[in-house]
């Protein structure tokens, strides 16, 4: 398994809501004290990988933020 998918990530500090227990305090009115098992999927528990991060970058180093439309190689991607 990759190194990435081993390690979980403290996402409590990070202003998620899926971690952020004022959050689900106010949202859920569940107490913040209490022992929850957070279920959603959308947010996964690790890093996000050093070359999506650098991809993320890299785009909004052009400073813009308009509608692009999908290229050959992201489907050569999908294809591998």
């Amino acid at each position: 398994m990759r190194k990435e998918f081993q390690n979980n990530f403290d996402r409590t500090k990070t202003q998620e809501r899926k971690s952020d227990k004022n959050y689900i305090e106010r949202t859920f009115q569940i107490d913040k004290n209490k022992k929850i098992i957070n279920s959603t999927i959308a947010d996964f528990d690790f890093q996000t990988p050093k070359p999506i991060i650098e991809a993320i970058l890299e785009r909004a180093k052009k400073g813009t933020y308009s509608y692009t439309y999908v290229t050959d190689d992201f489907y050569y991607a999908v294809k591998l």
